[in-house]
């Protein structure tokens, strides 16, 4: 008897932590992510600025309250280069925000696509920060063989690693065009 309820308390606990898929319209985007935690989510649209460029911030909060991850969503009207350098120059500004500790920085795939990884300590918050950056169907453009862009994605995260590799792992972006 105590072998049967003891499978069936197991079976539970695996069933509270299976992920469950999220599905976020933010404007013309939609965000697509499976995560085992249980997030509420804040919109929030950004003007255009001067060289119109708007975007659309997807803050992850936990139940307690916390800011715990965010995923923000940019359009340009004009056509920006796909390259490390700007991806890196990306991850720069939420190193120096959350005064990071020993980033590092690598390419990985995501969402089918290429992207930069960040990694480090972030003091402000005594914990491990990861962002990635990766532009949003880039192409090859023939005639200056370069390949561009008119959108990118930045997947900020203070999550525990497990949390940020099953949002990494399962994120998936559109937008109507």
């Amino acid at each position: 008897m105590k072998r049967i309820i003891y499978i069936a308390f197991l079976a539970l606990l695996i069933a509270n932590a299976q992920a469950v898929g999220n599905k976020i319209p933010a404007g013309p985007w939609t965000v697509e992510f499976n995560s085992s935690q249980n997030l509420k989510t804040q919109i929030q649209y950004g003007e255009p600025d001067d060289s119109g460029i708007s975007y659309w911030i997807i803050q992850l909060v936990d139940e307690i309250g916390h800011e715990v991850a965010s995923i923000t969503l940019f359009s340009s009207p004009i056509l920006k280069e796909a390259i490390n350098e700007f991806f890196d120059g990306q991850l720069d500004v939420g190193i120096k925000m959350l005064r990071v500790d020993s980033p590092t920085k690598t390419s990985i795939a995501i969402d089918g696509t290429q992207g930069r990884l960040a990694e480090g300590y972030a003091s402000k918050y005594s914990r491990k920060w990861h962002e990635i950056v990766y532009p949003y169907k880039p192409f090859f453009d023939s005639f200056t063989n370069i390949t561009m862009m008119r959108g990118w994605i930045t997947f900020e995260s203070l999550q525990d690693p497990a949390q940020f590799e099953e949002i990494k792992g399962s994120l998936h972006v559109s937008k109507a065009e």
